[in-house]
């Protein structure tokens, strides 16, 4: 098992060059962490936790894996999502989405 902190770019890659040195081919990659963090917080990055766990953390591990990917035949990349958008009764402003505001 190679540990893994989707809220911490570092562990990210640090995770993807574990990953390479030890397997040679990505099967499948299942991207289904998420968080619904009520009060305000920031990661180690200084983004939003919400945003950079369940959205920024996911795109890094993905395009650091994304070569194995294409080298392996078949491999298959998922995303699952919750409902959770259903609740947002207002659009995202990307400008402002790390203001705690």
């Amino acid at each position: 098992m190679i540990p893994i902190d989707l809220g911490d770019f570092n562990s990210i890659k640090k995770f993807a060059t574990k990953f390479k040195q030890k397997y040679r081919h990505l099967d499948i990659l299942i991207n289904n962490a998420g968080v619904a963090n009520t009060t305000y917080q920031v990661t180690k990055d200084g983004y939003e936790s919400n945003f950079a766990i369940n959205y920024l953390g996911h795109f890094l591990l993905t395009n650091m894996l994304l070569d194995f990917a294409i080298m392996t035949p078949q491999s298959r990349i998922i995303n699952v999502s919750s409902s959770s958008h259903a609740n947002c009764t207002e659009k995202i402003d990307f400008e402002e989405i790390c203001d705690p505001k």
